[in-house]
């Protein structure tokens, strides 16, 4: 591990911005306490759209919040409207709620998690499926608290699963613990295995870190079985196979936001909460593109919250195309804040946004989002917590238009050269760099589509934060169209790709399967197929080692090379190029 615990001023200063947030009237209908929410376009209408669980108090009393529900806000011409017609039968708090397309039918779905005033004592994981005009529960299961959501296709069968970490009760073991469980997804039916330790009073994140096209997972939080607060990174070794590779000093009471801060094309993340009594951190660790990551301090802007609730989001606020994060909860002196930084592409470090808004100092049980509610491209910001008022401790949940004025920001171009190649029952994708007006090409995102039918989605339908990926299906359709578009910092999407780069009986081959081994290696591997040209690249697009003519099954020496993940380009004796991830471990 490499930990950085001397800070140069150059990673972080105060800045005063020209950009200003500014409250929306009327932005969110209710304030809600130990809320969650989550981001997306539940009616299919291209905007933006919102729900949001937590417990509320009905009758605007002013006493504590004593009803829990789940209010699903529609984004009717840049205002967001509660929607009844989509109101859930069931609400939770002091939990998780995300969007997820269970059924694959381009409408999304709802997962949620946590506990109800109608019964304190089982908390319950509900799945609700989008009929189109109302959502309908479709399974209810244990469930947890004090955790968080994680929505994924971890298995790459084009259907999104999803992971969820906290606390229950464990009846087998009759006891409370934590951990993460995987929920399987099979043609919209969920298959539960245990995946990772987990934790409460923490969060768990799905990311590709090493750019392999696996799905890793990082973990923080209070651990109950262990009495220790975590920070765990787990690789995966391509077989489903979890490995922990680095082990940072715990951090609880926080959450994790991930993103490429400093545009090299690996995925970094930062967290927030308390290390130790009192102690409370503020840390972003940037990705060392060799499965590891340096761990960086921003001294004594530390803050934690007092649940599992999303407090720190990711996003571009000042639109320069970078990502920046915002935070919000308490100090080690209950003094509640939101605090933003900015990424400084100039010093590689972060900038402190001091400049007045109307943005409240919220903490406590808090948790907050981003969202283009206006459809700008400048995200806004939502804030969901407890602040002081009069002297009074009072439950908000704020919208904040992001109302910088001097600045655009434009969708990014789509992506081009898009390619296809299956191997057996597994179809990978590739295509070059999008380009974008603000955002680098190696920091964009992409939204891959595939279906059976010219712009159809039924086989897989979402974000992937490198230029290729990869599917398997137990048995390839007859015809397969697909298409992606890009992403940049500020959620501002482009138009689909044309679907030129469509797979279908006319215009592909299924490839016999050429294969190279051992893999992960350490000094050469072998192919099982004659090539006119080996090609291998870093995960970036560079270019390290090219020979020629080489006959199968002979040893290629990569003892040059250092650890990491590489593409293998393969151009056969019959013309045909094929892709390989290779893994060297020194």
């Amino acid at each position: 591990m490499k930990r950085i615990t001397l800070f140069m001023a150059s990673f972080f200063t105060i800045t005063s911005f020209a950009q200003t947030f500014t409250e929306v009237v009327d932005g969110v209908s209710r304030d809600f306490f130990y809320s969650s929410s989550s981001v997306g376009d539940f009616d299919g209408d291209g905007d933006a759209d919102l729900v949001i669980c937590g417990a509320v108090d009905p009758e605007n009393s002013g006493e504590f919040a004593n009803t829990t529900i789940c209010a699903v806000y529609e984004n009717v011409n840049g205002t967001l409207q509660e929607n009844t017609d989509y109101a859930l039968s069931n609400g939770i708090h002091l939990g998780d709620v995300k969007f997820i397309d269970v059924n694959q039918d381009g409408l999304l779905d709802l997962v949620l998690t946590g506990l109800s005033y109608l019964d304190i004592v089982n908390y319950k994981n509900y799945i609700y499926i989008n009929t189109g005009s109302s959502y309908q529960l479709q399974e209810t299961i244990q469930g947890k608290i004090m955790g968080s959501i994680a929505v994924a296709d971890y298995n790459h069968n084009g259907l999104q699963d999803y992971v969820i970490n906290g606390l229950y009760f464990d009846q087998a073991a009759n006891k409370v613990t934590n951990k993460v469980d995987l929920y399987t997804n099979a043609n919209g039916t969920f298959t539960k295995s245990f995946l990772v330790p987990g934790s409460q009073m923490g969060d768990v994140q799905i990311a590709d870190f090493n750019n392999d096209m696996e799905l890793d997972v990082a973990v923080m939080g209070f651990d109950t079985d262990t009495g220790n607060r975590i920070l765990n990174v787990y690789m995966n070794d391509g077989q489903g196979n979890l490995i922990e590779k680095q082990n940072f000093t715990g951090i609880s009471g926080g959450t994790i936001a991930v993103a490429d801060f400093n545009v090299d094309g690996y995925l970094d993340f930062v967290t927030h909460g308390v290390e130790g009594e009192n102690l409370y951190s503020l840390k972003v660790y940037l990705n060392n593109q060799d499965e590891t990551f340096t761990e960086t301090e921003i001294p004594n802007e530390g803050i934690g919250v007092s649940n599992g609730s999303k407090s720190i989001a990711a996003g571009d606020f000042n639109n320069d195309g970078y990502y920046d994060f915002v935070l919000m909860g308490d100090d080690a002196n209950y003094n509640s804040a939101v605090k933003i930084f900015t990424y400084n592409s100039a010093t590689g470090g972060f900038d402190k946004y001091t400049n007045p808004t109307e943005i409240i100092n919220a903490g406590g049980p808090s948790s907050l989002n981003v969202i283009d509610y206006n459809s700008d491209n400048k995200l806004d910001l939502l804030v969901s917590g407890f602040t002081d008022v009069n002297g009074e401790y009072l439950t908000i949940t704020r919208l904040y238009e992001n109302a910088d004025t001097t600045t655009t920001n434009q969708a990014p171009n789509a992506p081009s050269n898009l390619h296809a190649e299956t191997i057996g029952n597994r179809i990978d994708f590739s295509w070059d760099l999008a380009t974008d007006d603000k955002t680098p090409s190696e920091a964009l995102q992409y939204e891959i589509k595939v279906g059976t039918t010219d712009g159809g989605a039924e086989l897989a339908q979402y974000v992937v934060t490198t230029p290729f990926w990869y599917l398997t299906f137990d048995e390839l359709p007859e015809d397969i169209y697909w298409t992606v578009r890009s992403i940049d910092a500020s959620q501002a999407k482009s138009g689909f790709a044309p679907t030129s780069g469509v797979l279908s009986t006319t215009n592909y081959t299924k490839t016999p399967a050429l294969a190279i081994y051992p893999n992960p290696t350490r000094a050469h591997f072998y192919v099982t197929e004659a090539a006119q040209r080996i090609s291998i690249y870093t995960t970036s697009g560079q270019l390290v080692q090219s020979l020629e003519n080489v006959y199968e099954n002979t040893p290629i020496n990569t003892s040059a090379l250092t650890t990491g993940v590489y593409i293998v380009q393969i151009k056969t004796l019959t013309n045909k190029t094929q892709t390989k991830k290779l893994i060297i471990q020194k």
